[in-house]
């Protein structure tokens, strides 16, 4: 953090000796940033964090959420909203990883708030009419209309 202040930047300094990851380490100094309100470097740790997970290491983001969900208080949606909105786009493919499994069964008691902003994430803007009883744009999910009971289709938002 004496970095950032000196240097603009903290050059991800990840001692080997300690078991954080870079996404853990980026989720540690956002919540430091939040405590002690600087912003500029929270909104470093958000594209670092970003960058990272562009490695789509599926093992390191699962092991991250705990560190992103227990470090900063339930408002602070900074990197809370990037891990819900990587999920909603990546996690169907990382489950065909045996590692994905094994690593989710070791934090997966941690995760309730994440389940819970996931399943928010795939349920908002979601309409209850299809196309033919309210003005309605291109879907992509199966869903019956509730008032006229026709199939129809659910846009889904990609990151």
């Amino acid at each position: 953090m004496i970095e950032f202040f000196y240097c603009g930047d903290d050059n991800d300094p990840v001692n080997e000796s300690t078991s954080l990851s870079r996404l853990q380490l980026h989720a540690k100094v956002f919540a430091l940033a939040d405590r002690y309100c600087v912003p500029d470097l929270a909104n470093l740790c958000c594209k670092k964090f970003k960058k990272r997970l562009e490695m789509k290491e599926p093992t390191e983001f699962l092991e991250s959420i705990p560190s992103v969900y227990s470090s900063t208080p339930d408002t602070v949606r900074g990197l809370r909203d990037i891990v819900t909105s990587f999920a909603h786009v990546h996690v169907p493919t990382f489950v065909l990883d045996p590692s994905f499994e094994t690593a989710y069964k070791k934090v997966e008691a941690l995760f309730l708030d994440f389940e819970i902003d996931l399943l928010s994430l795939f349920t908002q803007n979601v309409s209850n009419h299809c196309c033919t009883c309210a003005d309605e744009t291109k879907q992509d999910v199966k869903r019956l209309c509730k008032e006229c009971r026709r199939q129809m289709r659910i846009e889904r938002f990609g990151w």
